[in-house]
């Protein structure tokens, strides 16, 4: 039953993101029908026992593909943190190169912190925005250079792409794009 409403209210976050304690507590006085972080912890444990917990429930469920998603990348990150570090911060020798999707049109950037920037996109996007894919690497203006010359011919300019980081992109494009975990 909890990980079915995790598996839920992850999919209802816009971007969709694997929760802190905060989204959970907002959620909560908003009485989505979840349990509290406590009774989480109790049940299943800490975040990394509920990250495993909820990629093992997902796994072969079409309808929790975007959970599943989710929480591979935050199980990622978690494991390529420094032990000492603060579990919601990235590392700092890694940057990420992201793929979003907003208002039927693709992004490809690089930042530090891909949870943020995907909600800042979502923020600036009418019909929100949706993280689909990160690469993590050690030069994530290169690797996000290499993606914008590959798929130079696809970009998009116009009203709100003017950055010339938008792309239109075809399901095999953005497969081959997905295919990358780490370069």
């Amino acid at each position: 039953m909890i990980l079915r409403q995790l598996a839920e209210y992850i999919q209802s976050l816009h971007p969709p993101r694997f929760p802190v304690m905060d989204d959970l507590k907002r959620a909560k006085r908003k009485s989505f029908q979840l349990p509290s972080d406590n009774a989480i912890r109790r049940q299943i444990g800490e975040k990394a026992a509920v990250i495993r917990t909820l990629i093992e429930f997902c796994e072969g469920k079409d309808e929790y593909s975007q959970t599943l998603a989710v929480c591979e990348a935050a199980d990622t990150v978690r494991r390529e943190a420094p032990a000492d570090s603060d579990p919601e911060v990235m590392r700092e020798d890694l940057g990420y190169v992201y793929l979003i999707r907003a208002q039927g049109s693709y992004k490809i950037g690089c930042t530090r912190a891909p949870y943020r920037r995907a909600a800042e996109i979502a923020n600036q996007s009418a019909s929100g925005a949706e993280l689909l894919h990160l690469i993590s690497t050690d030069d994530p203006e290169g690797i996000e250079s290499y993606w914008h010359g590959r798929f130079a011919e696809k970009r998009l300019n116009g009203v709100n792409k003017q950055s010339g980081k938008w792309f239109s992109l075809t399901a095999s494009e953005v497969k081959a794009f997905k295919r990358r975990k780490f370069m």
